[in-house]
């Protein structure tokens, strides 16, 4: 059964708490009205520091800041290539990963860096989806599949979300 929804409509994923009311069908939670606060992502594993920023729908973002800072001194910062992607040749260990970027909601994160039989299983890269303050939340991932996944979804709320706000002619 699909629900109409009026006034403010933005669709949300897990990882992001709400205001009230909201309405909550297979794991998605449909917003009437409220501001999407996201919650921090919990640690990423990789094998390097590099990967590609992108904005909700897999755009990818040239000119953001990424740093990593270990035990609170920063460490190592460049800037997102015209492509979107960065490299930064950091030790292994751990660190706090985060993006900026005008207009946009960057994640913050522990990054753990290095080579164990975890991260060998995983991509070299890493996808950074930036998030919009109160609606979409940041993203960290290894996986292509995943990023894959959010940004298709993503269009489809901004699509949806667009048809129900749009006034008739």
């Amino acid at each position: 059964m699909k629900q109409t929804l009026t006034a403010l409509s933005i669709v949300v994923g897990l990882g992001c708490s709400f205001s009230p009311g909201q309405l909550v069908h297979r794991n998605r939670v449909f917003l009437q009205f409220g501001i999407v606060d996201c919650f921090g992502q919990g640690r990423v594993l990789a094998s390097r520091a590099q990967g590609m920023i992108v904005d909700p729908t897999g755009v990818p973002v040239p000119g953001a800041r990424i740093s990593l800072t270990a035990e609170g001194k920063p460490s190592l910062e460049t800037r997102s290539g015209s492509d979107g992607r960065f490299l930064l040749k950091a030790p292994a260990g751990l660190y706090i990963f985060r993006v900026d970027v005008a207009q946009f909601a960057g994640p913050e994160i522990e990054l753990d860096l290095g080579k164990d039989s975890t991260s060998l299983l995983h991509p070299n890269s890493m996808y950074v989806m930036l998030g919009l303050a109160g609606s979409f939340c940041p993203l960290v991932t290894t996986s292509d599949r995943m990023l894959k996944r959010e940004t298709e979804l993503n269009k489809q709320r901004l699509k949806e979300s667009t048809q129900n706000n749009a006034t008739p002619k």
